[in-house]
């Protein structure tokens, strides 16, 4: 070989040698651009999945993840949130503890049915409510979406749910506005308003409800008009009666009275016995109130022109949650609605009381007053022109003057004090006295009319009485009326009793007859203005004697009513503060 061709293979190898480290370096360089970018890579996956897993963590609807077997495999904390459950508490658990009883049959066919069909997710709830259930056991309205990921290891569905709570709460108590809104707005009658306003939340918030409206009396007296909803149950409806029909005194230590002097709100999710007896009269209605079953109490006020002039109490029973702030809410709006259809009712009433006061009152001068006024004509003119022959015709002519000038005096009197009543001017001097001497005063002004009669008029009076606070005129003039009403309604052969018991801190006096009784109907409008039951002729008046009675006991601070039986008589009852 010569030395030319040995020099060229030198070279070769060199350049060989020379080409295959460039190579080598190359490839070096290729593969460590491509270690570099693989690790970036991860990096950049891990970031962005840890980036993925912060946004589920701090989601606040619950985002849940599960196998082909329905078995929990992911659970944020939003789930946590919702269901009270702790990820490691549910993770690998079927997903039926997270669902209600009712859906359980269901459920796996559905998930089943969704997963073979060509849709990659669904929104639930489109054709059922969606609901869940806590740790706790509560069901839950929800609102849900689902969607289903193909993987090497299996399939998997992801849920993504939001509590619709709130939402459906909002929504309800916007339903039910509207409701109390409309039946609010079908009457105008005073009554019939309150009747409805105690119905509005029962039973969708409350179980039942009763209302306490602060009516105007005489002077600066006001009484407590309670009226209470109808209860399902037939014990608990007739407890919520007699509550109706007792109602409510301002010396009571009811949560009630506090909240008319406050106008504030009461939510009590939880009632204990030792606040109900705290807050209770007495023993027997301790007792009828455990019977009714109060375990949450609300009171809302009736507001009205910036005043207080109600109470709406709500009682749940231990078969229903408490109460909550949501629940305080909805009735407090429920209360304004029905605190301004109670009082547009109630002016309503009132204009239309003045109209009907007005016309009765022109009514009874044209017709009462008429009468005893041309008997007074007639009898005068029959004596002027000398018709009266003998002594004794013009006596009983000057006999029936007199007595229609006292007719004319006493309606006229009348008048004067249901006006006086109304305007808050009666005169009342209320003394410190005992209470026989007028009670045996006021027999005596009729005994001789019931003796003509032929019935009997006897008092039953105990050994031992305490003193009244009375005004004696005002209280015998009240008496007076009864016995009148007793004797005019009761028929020839029956008895008038006036009797007077001790009860606690007032005297209890009552005047009983044997008479034809009251009918149901007309027990409402006993104690009104202008209004009478004709039911036969013995019935002769202005209808005012009953509503005087009435402004002058409430001026003494007492309450009258009558109990009674149709075809057996009646009692009316008042009483009086016993002095100190």
């Amino acid at each position: 070989m010569t030395e030319l061709s040995v020099g060229t293979q030198v070279i070769r190898l060199v350049i060989l040698f020379l080409a295959g480290g460039a190579i080598a370096l190359f490839l070096q360089q290729a593969v460590a651009r491509q270690l570099r970018g693989r690790t970036l890579a991860e990096q950049l996956l891990q970031a962005s999945q840890a980036q993925i897993a912060g946004i589920l963590a701090i989601a606040a609807d619950a985002i849940i993840t599960i196998d082909d077997s329905q078995s929990i495999v992911h659970f944020n904390r939003g789930a946590e949130e919702i269901f009270g459950y702790q990820a490691a508490e549910v993770v690998g658990k079927p997903i039926e503890l997270l669902l209600p009883e009712s859906t359980l049959g269901g459920h796996r066919s559905h998930v089943a049915r969704f997963a073979a069909s060509s849709e990659d997710s669904r929104h639930m709830g489109s054709r059922n409510e969606v609901a869940g259930r806590r740790r706790n056991g509560e069901e839950f309205p929800a609102e849900a979406s689902i969607t289903k990921l193909p993987t090497a290891a299996g399939m998997l569905f992801c849920v993504v749910l939001r509590d619709a709570t709130e939402q459906r709460r909002r929504e309800q108590h916007d339903h039910m506005l509207a409701v109390a809104g409309a039946r609010l707005a079908t009457s105008l009658d005073y009554d019939a308003t309150l009747r409805i306003a105690a119905e509005l939340t029962v039973p969708t918030i409350s179980d039942w409800c009763v209302l306490d409206v602060i009516e105007p009396g005489p002077g600066e007296t006001k009484s407590l008009h309670r009226v209470a909803s109808v209860h399902h149950d037939a014990e608990r409806d007739a407890i919520l009666r007699e509550m109706e029909r007792h109602g409510l005194d301002w010396d009571a230590p009811s949560a009630v009275i506090d909240m008319l002097r406050t106008g504030e709100p009461l939510l009590l999710p939880e009632v204990s016995d030792t606040w109900l007896e705290a807050h209770s009269e007495s023993t027997e209605e301790l007792v009828a109130t455990r019977t009714l079953g109060l375990a949450s109490l609300l009171i809302v006020p009736l507001l009205a022109r910036e005043v207080v002039f109600g109470a709406m109490a709500m009682g749940r029973d231990h078969d229903r949650r408490p109460f909550d702030q949501g629940d305080l809410d909805l009735a407090r709006a429920i209360g304004f609605r029905a605190a301004l259809a109670i009082d547009n009712a109630r002016h309503y009433s009132a204009e239309r009381r003045a109209t009907t006061s007005r016309d009765e009152l022109l009514a009874i001068v044209s017709h009462d007053l008429r009468n005893p006024a041309a008997a007074i004509a007639m009898c005068a003119k029959a004596l002027t022109a000398g018709h009266a022959a003998s002594d004794a015709e013009r006596e009983s002519l000057l006999g029936t003057i007199s007595e229609s000038a006292d007719w004319m005096r006493r309606l006229m009197q009348d008048l004067v004090d249901v006006a006086s009543i109304e305007s808050g001017r009666l005169s009342v001097v209320p003394e410190r006295q005992p209470a026989e001497p007028f009670m045996l005063a006021t027999i005596e002004m009729f005994s001789a009319r019931a003796r003509q009669e032929a019935k009997t008029l006897r008092t039953e009076i105990p050994g031992s009485l305490p003193w009244v606070v009375a005004d004696r005129s005002r209280v015998m003039q009240v008496l007076a009326n009864l016995v009148d009403n007793a004797l005019k309604f009761t028929r020839e052969g029956g008895s008038v009793v006036v009797s007077v018991l001790s009860r606690r801190e007032e005297l209890e006096f009552t005047v009983q007859d044997t008479g034809p009784g009251i009918p149901p109907e007309h027990l409402p409008h006993l104690f009104d203005r202008f209004w009478h039951a004709r039911v036969d002729n013995l019935s002769r008046g202005s209808g005012l004697g009953l509503a005087i009675a009435r402004g002058i006991i409430s001026a003494h601070g007492g309450k009258i009513w009558v109990d009674t039986t149709v075809g057996v008589g009646s009692a009316f009852h008042f009483t009086l503060p016993v002095a100190s």
